[in-house]
């Protein structure tokens, strides 16, 4: 109700019409001594009635929705400098051409702009517009202020015109938020159509250059160059250091986004500005071809490589050396047993160290060297290293990111273990402490005794040999209790008779234990003489290559100990020698409870790769040479395992400790599992990378900057701590900036929370920016200093983006309004957007003003329902023939009333 009246009150008289009916009504039932019909009394009421509503609804300020009869649109154009010349003028032709449809009470306005927002055209009746004012050439975009002033220029709402925006742009903003004006309701009553540019400009352009913030001297400088382009393209990019050309190459640009990278080493400590042009032969928008970056070079790092053995370290540093990080070899009784000392370093390496070998305050060290001091350790595996004895649960194995705990995985068929027992002749004899027990006697119970450790799951067999071997137990799976008892039973079984072929009984044996699944596959050999001849050699290098492992058990004088050394010695396993008889139960168990949790394997394999990271970067999985052995560590749930054996063991692994980084190898530096990659590029480029990962940055960890950049301002933040964490307060903090030209000023910070200090500046001009921060105690005394730096972009506003199509049809269907596709649309009607209620009181006062005189003339000549057909037709007819004749026969035209009034009534 209060939208369609302006004076909602006075409808409170339509209470007092049924009272005016009823005083109408009481008028003579008869008429010149006849009676009154229904009719006739009812037909002089109506436009009495009618006159007073119509004159109620008047002064109660009736309004009804009414369609627009005229349009008030304002043309919002972008000027930006992402936007192109020829598209500008495409633009401009494209408004001029929609004021020349507009209609005679149409009303135009423009509004350009850029960074700003201008009236080129204040609104008025305009029909062309040729002379424009040239941009502003201002950096940046903002529609949000356009939308602001472009509703300001239109009428008040309920005005009458249609209210139309039309936007004429891409739909970048690099300022402010168009969005964000719709929640204003003034704008969202506002019909906002939108004409989206032509495709935008898509032109070569480099959009990102970046480079480590800080590296260190000799080490190799990766600086990544991003491109974007609509097509493919060939072009010339450079890339300049400090003004010293680093490349020069011909490219071919790749639709899309694109990333180059050049890499460089070489270069010396210090700060270095960044700049990477792009040349290309047709290119209508040359600011977004130059990219800007930085990088600040340390001094070399420094490392303490710490060796098991004399010599086992030198591979190590020789290959640190060669990527120029500085080395200092020593021994485990050298390594400092406190963090403090340590610091003096970036880095430890242990190569082949033993946990016994170290003190627990030299371990507890290393853990706080890494955790608290944010310094890298690297260790590098071997037959002494990661030892269950010193290393499990030690402060050494907290720091690493692998335990000495059993592999979960080997708890299910992990083992097959077969034993081969020499059944000649001489295992009759009875040289047992007792004189009773022969020596197959003695082997058959310790056979019985190892059989009785094996899991169930796990393989089990039992080879006897003279000249020909035989099973007397076939490997095969334990899979019950009774399995094992039937294995006793057959070892029982066994006699001794015959001569020694020990070549042939390990050729079977290998050809029945590779047929397993097992993941340890391990031969006990047991003889007590010699044997005839064999090539043992190649079958012992085929039981390698297949994970098979042997030792040998030499139990007397007899025995061919040199051959059975030999053996166990090519097999990767252990010699036992013994002439006590009564040792072989107490040998052959030990042996398989070993083989059934080998920590360490031996065999031929190659490592898979199975994550990227820093330390295997370009580096080859295909080219790696074979690994021979390794110690199995169950990596922890937050390392990352990088190398894994084939199978799956864990052989390389790093991980994040506390504020440092620590990475473990699970083989050796090359003396034994590794010497095929002594000398391959896989192996130089392992350990610089992996050190260079692990180490602390070359930043002071006291001293924090954080730069930040928007628009011209740059804004420098710093954070600092004492020597014992505390925050460093009240400290001078002073920094000096020189920028792209070269011209160096000074600032200082001031202190704004405790421990920090912050300053926001002025950096207008494009490109890198050094910035040194020193802090000083009040007698001038140094406390902390770093040097960084940061680099300011071209303007975003031409960086190469697509239309923002998103943003404007949001816009569009938010307010109501339309995708235009043609000038002539910008004035079109064809919406229900702006029908707003308008005043109608001047026609309700006509239209009761001639239903007035209707009713005056119906009581004038008292006409009856019989005589209206005939007395409107003869009006109507002397109208239509009015037009030259004047009121005057309009009178006479009336006679037949007064003569229908005169008539003598019935």
């Amino acid at each position: 109700m209060p939208n369609l009246f302006t004076q909602p009150l006075w409808l409170g008289l339509v209470a007092v019409v049924p009272l005016f009916v009823w005083l109408l009504r009481r008028r003579p039932a008869r008429r010149s001594g006849r009676a009154i019909g229904r009719a006739e009394r009812w037909v002089p009421l109506v436009p009495r009635l009618l006159v007073v509503l119509l004159l109620i609804l008047a002064v109660a300020g009736l309004k009804l929705p009414t369609p627009p009869q005229s349009v008030a649109t304002v043309f919002v154009v972008d000027q930006s400098a992402s936007i192109p010349g020829d598209i500008q003028a495409a633009t401009r032709s494209w408004v001029e051409g929609a004021l020349a449809t507009a209609g005679p009470d149409d009303l135009a306005a423009i509004v350009t702009f850029d960074r700003e927002a201008r009236v080129e055209l204040p609104l008025g009746k305009h029909r062309d517009h040729s002379q424009w004012r040239a941009p502003s050439g201002g950096e940046g975009t903002d529609l949000e202020a356009a939308l602001r002033l472009a509703a300001a220029l239109l009428p008040a709402p309920g005005s009458g015109p249609l209210r139309r925006m039309v936007l004429l742009t891409d739909g970048n903003e690099t300022q402010g938020a168009a969005e964000s004006a719709l929640l204003r309701p003034e704008l969202r009553a506002i019909e906002i159509a939108v004409w989206a540019l032509p495709p935008p400009l898509l032109d070569p352009a480099l959009t990102s250059l970046t480079a480590p913030p800080a590296a260190r001297e000799g080490e190799p400088l990766e600086v990544r160059i991003g491109t974007s382009t609509a097509q493919e393209i060939t072009g010339r990019l450079r890339l300049w250091a400090n003004d010293q050309l680093l490349a020069d190459d011909e490219v071919t640009l790749e639709p899309g986004p694109r990333e180059y990278v050049v890499t460089r080493d070489g270069w010396p400590a210090g700060f270095y500005g960044l700049r990477a042009a792009l040349e290309v032969g047709d290119d209508r928008r040359e600011q977004n071809n130059e990219v800007a970056g930085f990088t600040v070079v340390a001094p070399a790092a420094q490392v303490l490589v710490v060796e098991g053995q004399p010599g086992v370290g030198e591979a190590v540093q020789q290959a640190l050396n060669d990527a120029q990080i500085a080395t200092q070899l020593v021994g485990p009784g050298d390594l400092p047993s406190s963090a403090g000392q340590l610091e003096a370093h970036d880095g430890v390496v242990l190569v082949n160290v033993a946990a016994e070998a170290m003190s627990a305050s030299q371990m507890e060290a290393l853990q706080s060297y890494v955790e608290e001091s944010g310094k890298g350790l690297v260790n590098i595996g071997g037959k002494n290293s990661y030892q269950r004895e010193g290393f499990a649960n030690s402060p050494l194995e907290s720091a690493l990111p692998v335990s000495i705990s059993t592999p979960d995985k080997d708890e299910v068929a992990s083992l097959a273990l077969l034993l081969v027992l020499d059944r000649s002749g001489s295992m009759t004899m009875a040289d047992a402490s007792d004189g009773q027990l022969s020596r197959i006697d003695l082997a058959k119970e310790g056979a019985i005794q190892a059989l009785r450790t094996v899991q169930l799951g796990e393989y089990v067999g039992v080879m006897a040999f003279d000249f020909t071997p035989y099973w007397a137990v076939p490997l095969r799976q334990l899979q019950a209790p009774g399995d094992v008892q039937d294995a006793v039973d057959r070892i029982s079984l066994i006699s001794a008779d015959g001569g020694t072929d020990i070549y042939q009984a390990l050729r079977d044996a290998r050809l029945a234990i590779a047929r397993t699944q097992a993941r340890v596959k391990h031969i006990v050999l047991l003889s007590d003489g010699e044997t005839t001849g064999g090539r043992f050699s190649a079958l012992l290098s085929r039981m390698r290559q297949d994970g098979i492992t042997v030792s040998t058990v030499a139990v007397s004088s007899d025995a061919g100990t040199d051959l059975l050394e030999g053996i166990a010695q090519a097999g990767r396993g252990r010699y036992y020698f013994t002439t006590t008889p009564d040792n072989i139960p107490q040998i052959m168990t030990k042996e398989a409870r070993l083989a059934a949790r080998s920590q360490q394997q031996e065999r031929d394999f190659t490592p898979r790769l199975v994550a990227s990271a820093p330390a295997v970067k370009g580096m080859d999985p295909l080219d790696w040479p074979e690994l021979s052995g390794y110690t199995r560590v169950n990596a922890k749930p937050s390392a990352e395992i990088l190398m894994q054996s084939d199978l799956g063991d864990t052989i390389l692994a790093q991980w994040q400790l506390g504020l440092g980084r620590a990475v473990a190898w699970m083989a050796d530096a090359g003396e034994e599992w590794a010497s095929a990659w002594q000398g391959d590029p896989a192996f130089a480029r392992l350990w610089p990378q992996a050190v260079r990962w692990a180490m602390a940055p070359p930043t002071p960890s006291d001293l924090h900057v954080a730069i930040e950049t928007s628009g011209d301002l740059a804004t420098v933040r710093v954070e600092a701590l004492a020597d014992n964490g505390s925050f460093r307060n009240l400290a001078a903090t002073r920094l000096e900036l020189v920028g792209p030209d070269g011209e160096g000023r000074e600032l200082t910070a001031p202190q704004v929370a405790p421990g920090r200090y912050a300053v926001t500046f002025m950096a207008a001009e494009r490109g890198p920016y050094a910035v040194r921060v020193t802090q000083a105690q009040d007698d001038g005394t140094v406390v902390a200093q770093t040097l960084t730096g940061f680099a300011i972009p071209y303007a975003r506003e031409y960086a190469a983006a697509r239309a923002n199509r998103v943003l404007l049809e949001r816009l569009a269907a938010e307010t109501g309004g339309l995708q235009l596709d043609s000038p002539a649309a910008s004035f079109s009607r064809d919406t229900v957007h702006d029908w707003q209620p308008q005043p109608v009181w001047h026609y309700l006062f006509a239209t009761a003003l001639v239903l007035f005189v209707v009713d005056v003339a119906v009581r004038r000549f008292r006409l009856t329902p019989a005589d209206l057909p005939g007395a409107l037709g003869a009006l109507g007819r002397r109208v239509w023939a009015l037009r030259p004749t004047g009121w005057r026969s309009v009178l006479r035209g009336l006679s037949p009333l007064r003569t229908s009034r005169q008539r003598p009534r019935i």
